[in-house]
């Protein structure tokens, strides 16, 4: 029994939202969050991979923001990307160069 109220003890701190373990930690996130929409920003992801465009916004629940990017094609274009927050590096506020 004393396993159990340990485990119970563990698993509380844990529980955020409803429930549910929150996955949305660290510092990215956090500014995602109350970063101001139609910033520019250059996104640089723990896989390297960096993509600059406008921030449009930040889903709490799933973790993920939002950036349109421009497509480089005729006639000029732009698509969303969907970036899960856990998995950013570096937020630059602008482009990089």
């Amino acid at each position: 029994m004393a396993n159990v109220g340990l485990l119970q003890t563990a698993e509380d701190g844990l529980l955020l939202n409803r429930g549910i373990l929150n996955p949305c930690s660290g510092s990215a996130c956090a500014n995602f969050a109350t970063l101001p929409l139609e910033t520019e920003i250059s996104v640089v992801m723990d896989s390297g991979d960096t993509f600059t465009g406008i921030f449009k916004g930040f889903n709490e629940d799933t973790c993920t923001a939002t950036l349109q990017v421009p497509i480089s094609i005729t006639p000029p274009s732009s698509t969303n990307f969907l970036i899960d927050c856990t998995k950013v590096a570096i937020i630059a506020l602008g482009p990089i160069s």
